[in-house]
C-alpha cells in the first residue's frame, strides 16, 4: 500500500496541550501541512481530539490548532527528551498562520508585537506615540539551564521583559535583557 505523507518540516515550538479541559506542556517538533508531532509526558487515545496552543516565534504569532492524536509514543519521563515520546496528531483545523510554520516562510512580519497588540485601541492613560525600541531578551526555563533569546520592540527595557515572556510562554523567566541599536 502506498501512503503518500505531506513534507514533514522540523520546528522546535514550545507549545501548550488542552486535552479533556486539562493543560499539559509540549514542545512541537515537526509539522506538515496534515499533522505535527508534538514531544509530551501525556498519553492520549487514538482519535482523541487535543487543542494545541503554540508560542509566537519570529515568523508567526501564537497559533490554536486543532487535532486528532493519530498515535502516540509513550516512553518513561526520565527519557522523554532521548526517546522522543509524544503525541502524533492529524490536523482538524488550523489558523492561516499556520501555514508559515510548514513553508518556513521567513519574510512574514516578526510577532514582536502580537496581531492582539497591535490592533487594541490604547489605553486612555497610554501616549500614543510612545518610540518602540529594540531590545534583545534572554529567558532561562524556571528549573532548568536550558536558555533563548528573543528579540521584541517595545517602550523601555521593563515592557521588553514582559513581552518576550508572553512571547515564549509559561515556564520561562527573562534574566538579562539589553537595547539593540
Amino acid at each position: 500500500m502506498d501512503h503518500k505523507r505531506s513534507k514533514r518540516v522540523k520546528r522546535r515550538i514550545t507549545c501548550e496541550l488542552v486535552i479533556e479541559g486539562k493543560r499539559y506542556s509540549g514542545i512541537m517538533l515537526d509539522v506538515s501541512a496534515t499533522g505535527m508531532f508534538v514531544q509530551t509526558a501525556v498519553s492520549a487515545g487514538v482519535n482523541q481530539e487535543v487543542e494545541v496552543h503554540l508560542a509566537a516565534t519570529r515568523t508567526t504569532p501564537e497559533l490554536t490548532v486543532r487535532g486528532r492524536v493519530a498515535r502516540g509514543r509513550r516512553v518513561p519521563p526520565q527519557l522523554l527528551a532521548a526517546a522522543g515520546g509524544g503525541l502524533g496528531l492529524r490536523i482538524i483545523d488550523a489558523p492561516p498562520g499556520f501555514a508559515q510554520l510548514v513553508t518556513g516562510d521567513d519574510e512574514a512580519p516578526s510577532p514582536a508585537c502580537s496581531s492582539r497588540e497591535l490592533t487594541r485601541p490604547p489605553k486612555s492613560d497610554e501616549k500614543r506615540d510612545v518610540p518602540q525600541r529594540r531590545f534583545q531578551v534572554r529567558l532561562q526555563a524556571i528549573g532548568s539551564t536550558r536558555s533563548r533569546l528573543v528579540k521584541v520592540q517595545c517602550a523601555d527595557a521593563k515592557a521588553a521583559r514582559v513581552e518576550a515572556c508572553r512571547v515564549v510562554g509559561s515556564g520561562w523567566e527573562a534574566v538579562d535583557v539589553s537595547e539593540l541599536s
